[in-house]
């Protein structure tokens, strides 16, 4: 045990009934949510938890993604921001590939644009991307 851990708490003060009974039951509490609970779209929010990069993605495409005739949104462009914005909020990076299959869904349930793979732009084929999307600039 390290020389800095307080003996007497673990021993005397941690064994009693009051201190043991308050820790059994925010423990239940804890194993009683269920994944929902902590979800990317549920009200409760853990302050550093796995749901924050999908928190920020639902926001990303609810508050910088517009729809526009005639525009086209390549994934690289789309997933390039994103990383600004987590950077921007002190959160780990995310997988190209985990960004891709978290984007889609959310893309196509909110904005009802599909992705593409066979978009061309300035004359090369192929591009991933979204057909009449937009992104704005980022905020600050």
């Amino acid at each position: 045990m390290p020389p800095n851990v307080h003996k007497l708490n673990l021993v005397h003060e941690w064994r009693q009934d009051k201190t043991a009974k308050a820790v059994v039951n925010r423990a239940k509490s804890i194993v009683l949510a269920d994944q929902s609970f902590f979800s990317a779209t549920s009200p409760h929010q853990r302050i550093k938890g796995v749901e924050m990069q999908e928190r920020v993605l639902h926001r990303f495409v609810s508050e910088l993604l517009i729809c526009e005739p005639g525009k086209i949104l390549m994934l690289q462009d789309a997933y390039t921001t994103f990383c600004a914005l987590l950077k921007q909020r002190e959160l780990g990076p995310v997988k190209r590939s985990n960004f891709k299959a978290m984007v889609v869904p959310i893309i196509k349930g909110e904005l009802d644009v599909s992705l593409r793979n066979d978009l061309v732009v300035d004359g090369k084929q192929g591009i991933r991307g979204w057909k009449n999307l937009r992104l704005q600039a980022l905020p600050g």
